[in-house]
């Protein structure tokens, strides 16, 4: 295994050695073909050695031979969902301020619970956590007049929320109703469904 990592770090290290020599101390452009081709290559082999950004983030103090990864680092082993491939705003932004905390001397994993966000005409929708499957739908709100929060169940657990017209934007709205679900997915919390449905239950007192 340590074989087949130092060999994907080299082919990396020889694909920027090769930019290096194209663009020179002279700063020669490449043509637009050549260039695509490089940043092709280099993608890539770093797609194969960076497959660990969780751990990159968590281990980087910025002392010599440490690395330190942030920013569209997509693909994660997340501490509560397991491998995931995440593409978005919120989740670079926030990969930012953890290799902040890294280079501060946290060891703290990134555990970063995952939200987007999409506007459909009049319509806004917030989501957060991740899943793929799930065994209960339970709905908080009103599906009639397309204002609720959903709960996805696997097992009992709470892995995943989404806030149509209700909930508040769980980055912003820290008191709200999306951002009380992302705790509950954070906590691996099991309550009940009905007490989830029920509207006079407090969610943070689930968490």
């Amino acid at each position: 295994m340590l074989g087949r990592q130092l060999n994907r770090r080299q082919r990396v290290l020889d694909v920027v050695r090769d930019l290096a020599r194209h663009v020179g101390p002279r700063f020669e452009p490449l043509r637009p073909f050549e260039l695509a081709a490089l940043a092709l290559q280099i993608g890539r082999h770093l797609v194969e050695v960076l497959d660990q950004p969780a751990q990159l983030v968590r281990r980087g103090r910025g002392d010599a031979g440490v690395e330190i990864a942030a920013g569209d680092v997509a693909n994660q082993l997340h501490p509560v969902f397991g491998r995931v491939r995440v593409e978005h705003y919120n989740n670079a932004e926030q990969q930012g301020r953890a290799a902040a905390r890294s280079m501060l001397g946290s060891s703290a994993p990134y555990a970063y619970i995952h939200s987007f966000w999409s506007d459909q005409y009049q319509h806004k929708i917030e989501y957060v956590g991740h899943v793929t499957r799930w065994d209960e739908f339970v709905v908080r709100g009103s599906v009639e007049e397309g204002k609720l929060v959903g709960f996805y169940l696997v097992d009992g657990v709470v892995r995943a929320a989404i806030g149509l017209d209700r909930g508040g934007d769980p980055e912003l709205d820290l008191d709200g109703e999306m951002a009380a679900s992302a705790r509950l997915v954070s906590t691996r919390a099991r309550p009940a469904p009905a007490v989830l449905a029920d509207d006079g239950t407090d969610l943070w007192s689930l968490a």
